[in-house]
């Protein structure tokens, strides 16, 4: 009776293979193209459109734990871009900041995850054909609010944006005053902890 009892109660850790069955991998399950971009969920014989190609998603990122997407749809020339937010275990897609949180002449440029519960987004000009990153927020999902973080000047560009290990890499171009021919280039490094903060 007791060797019945024993054999009733094993549990089963979950598999690597589990693991990854159960969260969102970009190229895996994931699936964008830069050609034809819409975000599309592929699961098994099932495929679930997050955002259409009617939308202009640009290229989603996958947080740390593997549960979420963040994009920025629409993500083309000139128009106002809005921040989204796919939640797998939710199933569920959400815009969690419009083209109104932005200044008018601004939109996103780009989004990261800091980690699962925050974003690190880059804006610039909206309009027309200069580098125009400038400044870069970070967004709580906890708390729904954003707060400018970094901002360079004028004449500068953040012409390039790395997260590695707990460290954010800028390289930011200095152009000269008509915007026709880069002055200078540095690389700046911030701990992640240090926007987060």
């Amino acid at each position: 009776m007791m060797s019945v009892l024993l054999a009733g109660c094993v549990t089963h850790n979950a598999t690597p293979d589990d693991t990854l069955r159960n969260s969102l991998e970009l190229g895996r399950n994931v699936l964008y193209s830069e050609d034809r971009p819409e975000i599309i969920l592929q699961e098994k014989d099932q495929s679930t459109t997050i955002s259409s190609k009617e939308d202009f998603p640009s290229k989603p990122m996958v947080s740390p734990d593997g549960l979420k997407l963040a994009f920025i749809a629409p993500f083309e020339f000139e128009l106002s871009g809005e921040i989204w937010l796919y939640d797998y275990i939710g199933n569920n897609t959400k815009k969690i900041l419009s083209s109104d949180d932005f200044s008018s002449d601004h939109s996103p440029k780009r989004v990261f995850w800091l980690d699962d519960g925050h974003l690190l987004i880059s804006t610039g000009n909206k309009y027309g054909t200069i580098p125009s990153t400038r400044q870069l927020f970070v967004y709580s999902l906890d708390s729904g609010k954003m707060q400018e973080k970094y901002a360079v000047q004028e004449t500068q560009h953040i012409a390039s944006i790395t997260l590695e290990e707990s460290l954010i890499q800028l390289s930011i171009e200095t152009y000269d005053d008509h915007f026709m021919e880069i002055t200078g280039t540095r690389n700046v490094n911030f701990p992640i902890r240090k926007f987060l903060e």
